[in-house]
């Protein structure tokens, strides 16, 4: 696949990694992190096609690109399709990833306007994803053109699309694509068109409330967030979202409750997105520790890189409720989670010490970063009895996490429960 344009090597400047470390919005940084990603998903792609196995595919995304690079580059930063061609490589042997090869060919014609290209189609467990387009439903193997992706077994993705002060977001609500399931929960089958009306609405809320509040962070999400799937829960259970350090810009979480939840959501998921970018360019930690540590929003301890993940996200989250402060409205409802997630943030940076022998040059210089976004954040005042009471959570929750850890095992995964992480 040498025909792709845009593939480089991405190297951070010490500047930008500053930046980005200090878990601020950083709009323009969050493109060259996104591009990071789609060139790692290009070198994957370039390898599966390289196989030999999918020629007449090869063929059509090498002329998709030459009539319309920008389009297949778009394609390729799907978040589930990068899931995809790292599952291809880890596990070559297995045959439902080879499938999708013929339906990402598909999807490149049809972006690139090439409707009267064709190939023969085999479905895997009797469907064949085209990313980013629907899920196509297959008794046998057929031969379909880009342009004839409609009708009977067709479930196209859907797509939320929502403007507020001039400035838009678009994020596809992806409940068909199989590699969306990357989580280790349970995601939804085919929502409803209440179900997806509902999910609009809170979008729309969530997006004002960014953009009117948060509007670098707001320009940050526009520029990188690009898919939510959604998870089943119900009454009684707990909201929950997660990421896959795969999944660029795309996120799994349950129905939110309001817009003001999402927003929160939207801005811990995305944060995780680009601290896995980070990670991947200039890793943040040695490989091979079993060294775990508290963190104070889990019950259970967290080796080095999920903790730095949380303080990272939970920074974020912190200044979103910060923001929210200045809100007429919501400012009552904001103080209390902003003053226990700032005492969290001060407890879980106490273990994570400048001589960390676990942590690399890049690592040292990401703590001490967020070291500084904390005492910034140290700065907003709060009554004294709120404070109190964050202090009295903390130490509460030390005391519960002492009582159960007596011998702590480590977890791992590449991603976890962000409400929890």
């Amino acid at each position: 696949m040498e025909q792709f344009s845009g593939l480089r090597v991405h190297r951070l400047q010490e500047h930008e990694f500053e930046r980005l470390a200090s878990s601020r919005p950083d709009p323009e940084l969050t493109v060259s992190l996104q591009r990071s990603r789609g060139s790692q998903t290009i070198l994957l792609l370039s390898h599966i096609l390289r196989t030999g196995q999918h020629a007449e595919a090869a063929t059509i995304i090498a002329e998709a690109q030459a009539r319309d690079s920008s389009a297949v580059q778009r394609l390729l930063l799907n978040p589930w399709t990068a899931v995809w061609a790292v599952a291809s490589v880890r596990e070559p042997k297995q045959a439902v990833h080879r499938h999708l090869v013929e339906g990402l060919a598909l999807a490149a014609a049809a972006r690139a306007g090439l409707l009267d290209r064709k190939i023969r189609l085999e479905a895997a467990e009797g469907s064949v994803m085209v990313p980013g387009m629907g899920l196509l439903y297959l008794s046998r193997p057929a031969v379909l053109h880009a342009g004839s992706l409609r009708g009977i077994g067709w479930h196209p993705v859907r797509y939320v699309s929502v403007e507020h002060g001039g400035r838009r977001l678009t994020v596809s609500v992806d409940d068909v694509d199989p590699y969306r399931d990357c989580h280790g929960l349970t995601v939804t089958g085919r929502l409803s068109g209440t179900q997806v009306k509902e999910l609009t609405r809170h979008v729309g809320e969530a997006w004002r409330l960014l953009v009117t509040w948060a509007p670098n962070r707001a320009a940050e999400i526009a520029a990188g967030l690009s898919s939510i799937t959604l998870l089943r829960g119900g009454i009684g259970h707990p909201s929950l979202s997660a990421t896959s350090e795969d999944a660029f810009g795309g996120f799994a979480t349950t129905m939110p409750l309001n817009g003001v939840e999402l927003a929160g959501t939207m801005i811990h998921e995305f944060s995780h997105s680009k601290l896995a970018a980070l990670n991947s360019l200039t890793p943040l930690a040695w490989p091979g520790s079993s060294a775990v540590y508290y963190a104070p929003w889990r019950p259970d301890p967290r080796p080095l890189v999920p903790l730095l993940h949380g303080i990272f996200a939970f920074s974020a989250v912190a200044m979103w409720w910060r923001d929210l402060l200045a809100h007429p409205a919501l400012a009552g409802d904001a103080v209390w989670p902003f003053a226990l997630l700032r005492a969290q943030l001060r407890r879980a940076l106490c273990q994570v010490g400048d001589d960390e022998p676990h942590l690399t040059a890049a690592g040292r210089r990401l703590v001490t970063a967020l070291r500084s976004t904390v005492a910034d954040l140290d700065g907003e005042r709060v009554t004294g009895h709120v404070e109190r009471q964050a202090l009295r959570a903390i130490a509460d929750a030390d005391t519960r996490y002492r009582a159960v850890t007596a011998r702590p095992q480590v977890g791992g995964g590449s991603s976890s429960h962000s409400k929890r992480r």
